[in-house]
């Protein structure tokens, strides 16, 4: 991946890696090693679909992020589920904690953008 950057002329900070929730663990050594690496390449990491299946808060012990994407199903159910309320809002406010930036999946409406917009901590 640093091969292809260098020859193409692309500045690693202008990359962001995204990690699929599909991957059980990020214990095994040798992965950790590797996001670490790429990241003092100068490379961004992302989390996608925090919150659901293995993207979870157990991954911001295992690598600190630069993203996390919050996973959908609390997104579109968020102006009408204080549930979905109350999990991205910790979502949020951890992150921001960390300095790690979010973007959210389906934002589907104004009502939807303002809503998430509230939640900054």
């Amino acid at each position: 991946m640093l091969r292809n950057t260098e020859i193409f002329n692309i500045n690693p900070n202008r990359v962001v890696l995204e990690l699929l929730e599909d991957i059980p663990s990020l214990e095994k050594g040798t992965i950790i090693k590797q996001l670490n690496s790429l990241k003092d390449k100068g490379f961004k990491l992302s989390i996608d679909d925090f919150g659901s299946e293995s993207s979870n808060f157990s991954r911001l012990l295992e690598f600190s992020p630069d993203f996390l994407k919050i996973d959908g199903s609390f997104i579109k159910k968020i102006l009408t589920d204080k549930r979905s309320q109350i999990i991205t809002g910790g979502i949020v406010s951890i992150a921001h904690q960390m300095n790690i930036k979010i973007i959210a999946e389906y934002i589907h409406s104004v009502e939807v953008q303002e809503k998430i917009e509230s939640l900054e901590y």
